[in-house]
């Protein structure tokens, strides 16, 4: 039996691949920094390894795990002699101006001084971000790479197929962590007012969380069939899902974006644009679209598909399908076992 230390950013995706690994002979131990409620102490989780003593042949670790992983944690996987691969699922800037790149830059060195270079493999979650971010930081990489989606909640695909009764209803989900336009939502609400004055009866949930969440509602309440719900992980969020009919996913730089995956496990088509790793997570024209940065576009898609009831079911049944297909995490599972030498 491989024994896997994972070191990841979000314990239930952690769990998720944990499990799917065990198929294959892996007993993989997760070390999580939201498993350690006080940021300041998360340099306790590096010693909480060193001396737990327990066995370890290969390290799975994402990329910016606290700012990439420690000079201390570093020096002890090098004296181990342990396998070390990097999982990139994001640039860990997708919220953040592009005023602050110097910054980004800098971090890019604290992740080369510290674990980059001693990888011996590189798996990024989309082509986006190995093409966008990871080859333009400031050193590279000879190490082989792989691209290796990760997977939505197993409890998306059981969500009903099909359009639901009454207006059609759009989802856009989303964390507005800055009041600056990553996420988007100036388009969303240009196209909600813009189908509006044509006459177009939707109704668009923008279901967020993030620091700035009340600063987006005051800047946009009002704007008729607009409903802005806080965002809760778990029960509220599928709910949202089982709700809705079509994800509008407009945002400027996320890698990989989990509720592209999540809402076609749930049967929603998807309308994204070719900004981020969006564009690479669907089947174009048949779980979803790919469609220009404007307003008249999207708007022309969404009307399309009002008048198109049929269409609409059958796109729903094959964004399923197509999940999985693509997304679940036997599948990423089979794909870290390649990396892995099966």
């Amino acid at each position: 039996m491989t024994n896997v230390l994972y070191l990841c950013s979000r314990p239930d995706r952690g769990r998720h691949l944990a499990n799917a690994l065990g198929r294959y002979g892996y007993n993989t131990k997760i070390w999580s920094t939201r498993l350690v409620s006080n940021p300041r102490k998360r340099h306790l989780i590096d010693w909480e390894i060193i001396t737990s003593h327990e066995p370890i042949d290969v390290v799975l670790t994402e990329i910016m795990f606290h700012g990439g992983i420690s000079t201390l944690l570093r020096r002890w996987f090098i004296d181990r002699n342990l396998r070390v691969i990097t999982y990139a699922k994001g640039d860990g800037f997708d919220s953040i101006s592009a005023t602050r790149y110097a910054a980004m830059r800098q971090l890019a060195r604290v992740v080369h001084t510290n674990v980059y270079r001693y990888a011996d493999h590189h798996i990024y979650a989309s082509k986006w971000i190995r093409d966008r971010y990871w080859s333009k930081l400031p050193f590279t990489a000879t190490q082989p790479t792989s691209v290796i989606p990760h997977a939505p909640d197993p409890v998306y695909y059981t969500i009903p197929l099909g359009r639901k009764n009454g207006l059609l209803r759009l989802l856009y989900v989303g964390n507005f962590e800055v009041l600056d336009k990553t996420k988007g939502v100036e388009l969303l609400v240009a196209v909600a007012q813009y189908l509006h004055l044509s006459g177009v009866k939707v109704q668009f949930d923008v279901c967020a969380d993030g620091p700035c969440f009340r600063d987006v509602v005051s800047r946009f309440s009002g704007i008729p069939y607009v409903v802005f719900n806080r965002w809760v992980p778990g029960d509220a969020l599928i709910q949202a899902y089982r709700n809705s009919d079509l994800l509008i996913y407009h945002s400027l730089t996320d890698a990989c974006p989990t509720v592209v995956m999540e809402a076609q496990a749930a049967g929603l088509p998807v309308v994204c644009t070719p900004n981020t790793g969006a564009a690479e997570l669907i089947d174009p024209g048949q779980s979803g679209y790919v469609v220009e940065d404007n307003v008249a576009a999207m708007a022309g898609v969404i009307e399309n598909l009002i008048t198109n009831p049929i269409q609409l079911n059958r796109m729903s049944a094959h964004a399923r399908e197509y999940a999985l297909r693509n997304f679940t995490w036997d599948i990423s599972a089979e794909r870290i076992h390649k990396v892995l030498g099966g």
